[in-house]
């Protein structure tokens, strides 16, 4: 697996760590305050299979769902 994924970190009052795709592909790690970044890093190293399976998904669903707005947006209409 190819490292280093980017990734934005998001400390808020939590007991764990998660990992959120955002439809664009983007990753957003959401941690606990406190959280070393050391353990961030291995997380991220140890779920990089799923993040980059699901990250191409959602990518893919996020370039799909942009291309038919744009048709239905009347980009082609008929006279």
């Amino acid at each position: 697996m190819s490292f280093p994924i980017s990734y934005e970190i998001i400390y808020s009052k939590r007991k764990s760590v998660a990992i959120q795709i955002r439809p664009d592909g983007q990753v957003i790690v959401r941690a606990p305050y406190g959280c070393p970044r050391s353990f961030i890093n291995s997380f991220i190293h140890q779920k990089a299979d799923w993040i980059v399976k699901h990250s191409a998904e959602n990518k893919q669903r996020y370039e799909k769902q942009v291309q038919l707005k744009k048709v239905s947006s009347g980009t082609s209409k008929a006279r």
